[in-house]
């Protein structure tokens, strides 16, 4: 039992320390917050794209970011936590 719960503290020292946290997406809930705008009594929802062209150095943070995800920490994520991150790639970058 003690051995493996020694191979097992190894084993998680060989990954990096991004792998075993979930991507932050705080800069881009902030430009969302501030950039999205709640229509027809809560139904719908429009983007200030002339707003959000305003922030381009956050939103280009945000991008570099994403671009700095490799695919061994990727993978260690949720399902939940890789759809989350694709789906707001995807949107960062429309």
């Amino acid at each position: 039992m003690k051995q493996a719960l020694k191979l097992f503290c190894f084993a998680l020292l060989l990954l990096p320390v991004s792998a075993l946290a979930e991507f932050d997406h705080s800069q881009w809930d902030s430009l969302l917050r501030k950039h999205v705008k709640v229509q027809g009594a809560g139904v719908a929802t429009q983007l200030d794209y002339a707003g959000m062209a305003g922030d381009q150095a956050q939103l280009s943070a945000y991008l570099a970011a994403l671009a700095a995800v490799d695919r061994a920490s990727f993978e260690v994520w949720d399902t939940a936590s890789q759809l989350a991150f694709l789906i707001n790639t995807y949107n960062a970058l429309t």
